[in-house]
């Protein structure tokens, strides 16, 4: 492997020695010019843009090119030979001497000269704008010779004095030409390595874009560009200018370092992930933007989908109601102990939002929840799938219908569910039918019992007070309770959609109440409590099954009158609950 490599030689005779020992090596390109301080600063650039992987030069020279280009620069230290050489050549000299140098020059011909039991004083400057104040207090105090480099015995020779160059001999110019291999396979190494991760990060199905704290776009992959900027380029351009959209996200995660959020853009809802990538002259920082439907299943027998609710947390539920927060402590000692869950409640008491909660309780994060849903129709191969996704995912899976599966199937998932690193919820809607060979795979602290809205009915205020804080901030509006005429209406109900319904009661009322307080006539009949509300994101088998059991429950579990009202015989109200 060749190596392109710059020197930027600060007198002739560093060339004539450059040239000469890069005879020697085979593996290096080497391109010299000579040029001192600032004025090296431009060929240092052309040297650059030419193809130069590492650039050369000493003292001063690479002090001050190292600031202008990006290419590791490599300076050609003074080596012990160097100054046992200029001391030798005065050793003998009779006129006074005096050396001018940085801080490593000045110690290494300090130590050499006391070994030689040779002494010559010295001045330690910092900036080669000192060097001048430097050889005039050397020339007042009566100096003739001044040692030191390039800058130093031309400034010298400006004021009359006698100039000794400490040359660099070819053991140093080796030594550099030996870091700037090295150096620069390390860098070749590390851009090898970098550009798999572009590569890595171009071809992700996410969302990506890397940025500096004062906006500017360091990268955007494939699918960033695609989504919001038509496929254009935006490398350079400002993020919060260039993506509106993301202007919320990038001022929080600069706030902060770290962020975990959701964003809908165009119907298409985000998990959002950004992060400080560390400390530095500039920081930087990412955003990962997550489709949340990427691993979306919609087959005959298996729908799994992002789960989706209002209430994330166990801090959004009402801890008030006692039966509630018994409840959510039970849940958050078992999570350290069993990964599968036996969450029974009625149609509409929380489970969704309550499962949703348990995964951001354990998980911290919105991401890699999901509601799944199966049927009879469900196949072997996509119950193999859904066994896959729990066992490799480690994410949270609310399980609804599969009471209605073969027991073969069943207990398949069930068994994968027991011991993988996902948690897993089976949903129950009917306390009293809980298949009985589930209980095998339960302990006592899995069971979960959400009780239905018509048991806590004294806790219905706190509920009606957190669902018409949510819709004000829907809806824009300040309503600040219900009318005493509506409360006491809806104290007799007996509920038969729990939450779900009083919450849709609230929504209407929120939207429609023209006044602070919520009112009859803010209320239609379609939202009564006398209507079975039924989720209708359910396939058609999951609404009808789910209408029966409301209309059982109403009856009192009486299977003749729930029949008749159904209009069915009850040989197909039996079919139709298995």
């Amino acid at each position: 492997m060749e190596i392109k490599v710059g020197v930027l030689a600060p007198y002739r005779g560093l060339k004539e020695t450059v040239d000469r020992v890069a005879s020697s090596w085979s593996s290096l390109h080497v391109e010299v010019v000579i040029a001192d301080l600032t004025d090296a600063i431009q060929p240092a650039l052309t040297l650059e843009k030419s193809g130069c992987q590492v650039l050369i030069s000493r003292g001063g020279t690479a002090s001050i090119i190292r600031e202008h280009v990006t290419v590791p620069v490599v300076e050609i230290d003074v080596s012990g030979y160097d100054i046992l050489r200029t001391l030798y050549l005065v050793k003998d000299s009779k006129e006074t001497m005096e050396l001018i140098g940085f801080p490593n020059v000045c110690h290494g011909l300090s130590e050499v000269s006391n070994l030689l039991e040779t002494y010559i004083p010295y001045q330690t400057i910092n900036r080669p704008q000192e060097v001048e104040s430097a050889v005039i207090s050397a020339a007042n105090r009566g100096v003739q010779v001044v040692i030191g480099d390039t800058v130093t015995i031309k400034t010298a020779e400006r004021f009359g004095l006698q100039g000794v160059m400490i040359t660099s001999g070819q053991e140093s110019v080796n030594q550099s030409f030996v870091q700037s291999y090295e150096m620069a396979c390390e860098v070749r190494k590390q851009q090898k390595i970098n550009e798999s991760y572009e590569n890595l990060l171009t071809k992700l199905v996410e969302s990506v874009v890397i940025f500096e704290e004062d906006g500017r776009v360091l990268f955007a992959n494939k699918s960033f560009r695609a989504f919001f900027l038509e496929g254009n380029d935006c490398v350079g351009s400002d993020l919060p200018k260039e993506v509106p959209k993301l202007k919320d996200c990038y001022s929080e995660v600069v706030s902060h370092e770290y962020i975990q959020t959701m964003l809908t853009v165009e119907n298409q809802h985000f998990h959002v992930e950004g992060e400080c990538l560390g400390e530095g002259i500039r920081q930087q920082y990412y955003l990962k933007l997550s489709n949340e439907s990427r691993y979306a299943i919609e087959q005959p027998g298996l729908s799994v989908q992002p789960l989706r609710t209002e209430l994330n947390s166990f801090s959004q539920l009402s801890l008030t109601d006692e039966r509630i927060a018994t409840v959510v402590e039970k849940a958050k000692e078992a999570t350290g102990k069993v990964r599968l869950f036996l969450l029974q409640g009625e149609h509409g008491t929380g489970k969704r939002s309550f499962a949703a909660a348990l995964h951001n309780h354990v998980k911290g994060y919105p991401e890699n929840q999901w509601h799944v849903r199966l049927t009879a129709e469900l196949d072997d191969f996509m119950c193999q799938r859904l066994i896959f996704m729990i066992k490799n995912t480690g994410g949270t899976f609310y399980i609804e219908g599969w009471e209605g599966l073969s027991r073969e199937l069943a207990e398949k998932i069930v068994g994968a569910a027991q011991f993988g690193p996902s948690y897993c919820i089976l949903a129950f809607h009917n306390y009293s039918r809980v298949p009985l060979w589930v209980w095998s795979y339960l302990g006592p602290q899995a069971t979960l019992f959400l009780p239905p809205l018509r048991d806590r009915t004294n806790f219905l205020t706190d509920y009606i007070r957190s669902f018409i804080a949510n819709f004000n901030t829907l809806y824009g509006k300040q309503i600040v309770g219900v009318d005493s005429e509506v409360l006491d209406k809806w104290w007799q109900s007996k509920w038969p959609g729990n939450l779900n319904e009083l919450k849709d009661l609230v929504k209407q009322g929120v939207e429609k109440a023209e006044s602070s307080f919520i009112k009859l006539d803010d209320l239609s009949e379609k939202g009564s409590s006398s209507s079975l509300p039924v989720d209708l994101s359910n396939t058609l088998a999951e609404i009808e099954k789910e209408v029966i059991e409301r209309v059982l429950e109403e009856e009192e579990f009486n299977q003749s009158k729930t029949a008749k009202r159904l209009g069915i015989n009850r040989s197909t109200l039996w079919r139709k609950l298995k």
